[in-house]
């Protein structure tokens, strides 16, 4: 089982949640349209990966959906590649799995953490 939980939408450095320091889990957080981290998302060497996480279309109360801004939107895009990635591999460890997104993602500038690339992720792999 792999835990994707979001970083957190403070602006400030994720490591100072200490559910955000187990590293057996991946923590996501999220970056703007431009590619740049959001000005919300928390930062910082906790931070696992980054996923689009500003004006995401979601559930709204009264049955309605509309746009939404937070890690906990970018969590769940991350999520769903892990599933995909587990779709392809599915005895891939831990440890191979973070491998492959740090390798095969983008990186920020003075981040730690890479943006997700699905994509290269999915040719790495085969």
């Amino acid at each position: 089982t792999v835990i994707v939980q979001a970083a957190g939408n403070d602006a400030v450095l994720a490591a100072l949640d200490p559910m955000k320091r187990s590293r057996n889990t991946i923590v996501v957080g999220a970056i703007d349209r431009k590619g740049g981290i959001s000005n919300f998302s928390n930062t910082g060497i906790a931070v696992t990966v980054y996923a689009p996480g500003v004006e995401i279309y979601s559930a709204l109360p009264k049955n309605e959906i509309g746009p939404l801004d937070g890690t906990s939107m970018a969590s769940p895009i991350i999520a769903g590649c892990i599933g995909l990635i587990k779709s392809v591999k599915r005895d891939i460890s831990y440890e191979e799995l973070i491998r492959l997104i740090e390798s095969s993602g983008t990186d920020l500038d003075g981040e730690s953490g890479v943006v997700m690339r699905i994509d290269k992720l999915l040719k790495d792999l085969q």
